[in-house]
């Protein structure tokens, strides 16, 4: 039992030693930036306008691509595909959605590299008339593809943003 004692004893007083230490605050570290993000930063016409059906909106979203990692396939088993050492490609898409989840229509996609900004141009076909009057979301999204047969088209980074556009 005193053995137990001291040792807790020995405890409390490193952990006091590592608190009472300057320049050294928990609050204040800054975790490491992601190697993918998008991020929505403006938008045309601007939140809650009207728009017909059919009339393109735009979005400005900006994106954080870092490509210069090159990953190797480990463990990959069989002889490796002609094509497997070349760079992979980024798409950046944007859709409306109602629910958050699920887009309305497909958006079309840019291919992007390295960091910047993307205007996407997004719009409701006369065909959702009268089922759609207004959207609620925004999903923007950076979907990764390896040359190669390794993978299709993997989503990296996703946004969901609030939107409020009205079609008549």
């Amino acid at each position: 039992m005193r053995k137990l004692l001291v040792f807790l004893s020995l405890v409390a007083v490193a952990c006091a030693a590592c608190d009472s230490r300057p320049g050294i605050q928990p609050d204040r570290v800054v975790p490491p930036s992601s190697r993918f993000s998008v991020h929505q930063i403006d938008l045309v016409p601007g939140d809650g306008a009207t728009l017909a059906y059919g009339q393109p909106g735009k979005v400005l979203v900006q994106y954080t691509v870092k490509s210069d990692l090159q990953l190797p396939p480990i463990g990959y088993p069989g002889p490796i595909p002609p094509g497997a050492g070349m760079a992979a490609v980024y798409t950046m898409t944007s859709c409306l959605s109602t629910d958050g989840a699920t887009c309305l229509a497909d958006g079309a996609g840019h291919t992007v590299s390295g960091d910047g900004s993307s205007w996407n141009s997004v719009a409701l076909s006369d065909a959702f008339r009268g089922r759609v009057d207004q959207t609620g979301f925004m999903i923007h999204q950076l979907t990764m593809t390896r040359p190669g047969g390794f993978s299709t088209g993997e989503v990296v980074a996703r946004e969901v943003g609030p939107v409020h556009w009205h079609f008549e």
